[in-house]
C-alpha cells in the first residue's frame, strides 16, 4: 500500500511503539534523564479525548523518546530541555504524527488473496501493465529471441477498434496499439446476436488486410494458409457463427450459434456438431479444426452452466463418448497454445497438433528470486514516489475455455 511521503521515515518506525493514548505536556524537571531522540516542529496528535472531534483534539509540537518509549510531549522549547550531548534531534517539518499500535498481527487471508491479484501500484501505461503481468506474475509469453512480452486480447463489449460506432470503444487505432504493445492474437469475435460490432467475415483464422491504424481493420483479411507464414499481427481467431436448430420439447427451431455458454443454452453434443460445421481451420489443413468457445464466467446467472452438471455431463460425453475415439481427437488448449498450433500449420507442420502448443510463443519463465527482487525494487520506488493506483477491468469472453479438435 502506498503511503503519504514523510521526509523522516524513522519517525514512523519509532512511533510504532507509542501507546494508543498519549499524555499531554509533561512537566519537565531539571533532573530528568536526557532523551535519546527528540522530534521537533511537528503536528503531533496527543490522543487526549476531551472532545468529540478528532481535529479539535489537543496538538503539540515536539516529543522526546527514551529507551524506546515516549518520555514527554510538549512545546519545542520544553522538549529541548531534555536534549543531551548524545541526543538525536529530528525536524518533522510540520508532518503529522499520531499514536501507533502495540498490537502486531497478520491477516493471512488478505495476504493470500493479494497474491492472486495483479498489483497495479505505480502503473501508468499499458506497457507497464503488460510488463507487470509478464515479469511479476508470469501471465504472458515471449517469442524466442525477443524480450518483449506478448499476449492475446479479448475486447469487452466486442467493440474492437471502434467497430461499434463509438459505443464501448472510440479508439480507431486500437489494433495498431495492440500490435505495438505485443498482442499476437485477438479472440473477440463473434459477437452476440445482431450486435453492431459483428463483421461480415466469419468462421475464420486470418490476418487483417486493412491498415491497423484505421477503425475496424479486421473487417477484411487473408485467411491463414499452410505454406504461407503469418506476417501481420495480431491474428484474428474467431469462434463459430452459423444458423442451427435447437432441440427441445419435441420441436426444432432456428437459433444463431455463437459458441457462447449461457444458462439457457448450455453446451451439448448437438451444439458440438454445429461447431464442427463452421469448419474453422488454416487453409490447406482441413483436418485441424479450431473451436473457440466463450463464456461470461463472472455473471452469477451463468454459474450453473460453467460449474454445474451441464458442463460436467458435456465434458464427460465429449471425452468418454465414442466420437473421441472414432471421429476426432480432442486437444484442450489455451489461447496461446491455439495460436501456436495455427502458426505451426502455416509453417507446414504435420502430425499431432498437441506437439506444437509451445511452437512460437512460450510462457514467461522468471526465477522466483528475480521476481521477488523486482517486487522489492518497485515497492521501494513506489514508497518514494507514490502514484494513485487505477482500477483496470477487462471484460473477457474467452480465457482458457477453448479447445481444438483434430478430425480423423
Amino acid at each position: 500500500m502506498n503511503q503519504s511521503p514523510m521526509k523522516m521515515t524513522s519517525a514512523v518506525f519509532l512511533l510504532a511503539t507509542m501507546p494508543t493514548v498519549m499524555a499531554q505536556s509533561v512537566p519537565l524537571q531539571p533532573t530528568q534523564p536526557k532523551a535519546d531522540v527528540i522530534f521537533l516542529h511537528g503536528n503531533i496528535y496527543t490522543g487526549v479525548a476531551d472532545t468529540s472531534s478528532f481535529h479539535a483534539n489537543p496538538r503539540t509540537e515536539a516529543l522526546a523518546v527514551r529507551d524506546g518509549r515516549v518520555a514527554a510531549v510538549g512545546r519545542d522549547d520544553e522538549i529541548l530541555r531534555l536534549k543531551g550531548s548524545a541526543t538525536t534531534v529530528i525536524d518533522l517539518a510540520g508532518h503529522f504524527v499520531m499514536p501507533g499500535f502495540n498490537d502486531a498481527h497478520m491477516h493471512l487471508a488478505n495476504a493470500g488473496f493479494r497474491r492472486l491479484t495483479v498489483e497495479l501500484g505505480g502503473v501508468k501505461t499499458l506497457t507497464e501493465f503488460r510488463d507487470r503481468l509478464a515479469f511479476r506474475h508470469r501471465c504472458l509469453s515471449l517469442e524466442s529471441g525477443s524480450t518483449q512480452p506478448r499476449y492475446c486480447f479479448v475486447h469487452g463489449d466486442f467493440a474492437l477498434a471502434n467497430s461499434s460506432g463509438g459505443h464501448a470503444c472510440g479508439v480507431d487505432s486500437e489494433m495498431q496499439i495492440l500490435a505495438e504493445t505485443g498482442c499476437y492474437a485477438d479472440f473477440t469475435l463473434p459477437t452476440g446476436p445482431f450486435h453492431p460490432a459483428q463483421i461480415a467475415k466469419i468462421n475464420s483464422v486470418y490476418e487483417c488486410d486493412l491498415p491497423l491504424d484505421q477503425a475496424a481493420p479486421h473487417r477484411k483479411g487473408r485467411d491463414l494458409s499452410a505454406g504461407r507464414p503469418a506476417q501481420t499481427f495480431p491474428l484474428m481467431v474467431q469462434g463459430p457463427l452459423l444458423l442451427g436448430r435447437k432441440r427441445g420439447l419435441g420441436s426444432l427451431r432456428l437459433i444463431l450459434e455463437t459458441g457462447a455458454f449461457t444458462r439457457p443454452n448450455p453446451p451439448s453434443l448437438h451444439r458440438l456438431s454445429l461447431w464442427k460445421q463452421a469448419r474453422i481451420h488454416v487453409q490447406g489443413r482441413p483436418d485441424w479444426l479450431f473451436i473457440k468457445l466463450q463464456c461470461h464466467g463472472m455473471e452469477p446467472w451463468d454459474e450453473s452452466v460453467m460449474l454445474g452438471s451441464s458442463i460436467q455431463d458435456f465434458l464427460r460425453e465429449l471425452v468418454e463418448g465414442p466420437g473421441n475415439r472414432t471421429e476426432y481427437r480432442i486437444h484442450f488448449v489455451t489461447m496461446r497454445e491455439m495460436v501456436n498450433i495455427a502458426l505451426a500449420a502455416c509453417d507446414g507442420r504435420e502430425g499431432n497438433p498437441g506437439e506444437y502448443r509451445d511452437y512460437r510463443f512460450q510462457l514467461v519463465e522468471v526465477p522466483v528470486r528475480r521476481v521477488l527482487l523486482s517486487y522489492d525494487l518497485v515497492r521501494s520506488k513506489s514508497a518514494k514516489n507514490p502514484s494513485p493506483a487505477k482500477n483496470h477491468t477487462t471484460m473477457a469472453w474467452v480465457h482458457d475455455a477453448s479447445f481444438k479438435q483434430e478430425c480423423k
